[in-house]
C-alpha cells in the first residue's frame, strides 16, 4: 500500500489535489503492486509527468501533473 507522506504545498501535484495520506492505487496506469518502489524513486526526475489514481475517503480520483518540486530522501 502506498500513501503519500509528504507534499510540498508549492507542488503541482498539490494544486491538483493530492494530499497527505492519500492511497496511491496506480501510477501511469500500472498498480503499485506491480511497481519496485525503489527502483521508481530512482528514475524519477524533475519535470516527469505522472498520471496518479488516488484514493480518499473511500473515493477515486485521478491526476495528472508535471513533477516540478522532488525530493530524495
Amino acid at each position: 500500500k502506498w500513501v503519500v507522506a509528504g507534499i510540498v504545498e508549492d507542488s503541482e501535484a498539490y494544486k491538483l489535489g493530492v494530499r497527505m495520506n492519500d492511497q496511491i492505487l496506480k501510477i501511469n496506469n500500472i498498480l503499485v503492486g506491480q511497481i519496485d518502489l525503489n527502483k521508481f524513486v530512482d528514475k524519477l526526475k524533475a519535470n516527469d509527468v505522472l498520471n496518479l489514481r488516488i484514493k480518499r475517503d473511500g473515493e477515486e480520483k485521478e491526476i495528472i501533473f508535471k513533477l516540478n518540486v522532488f525530493l530524495k530522501t
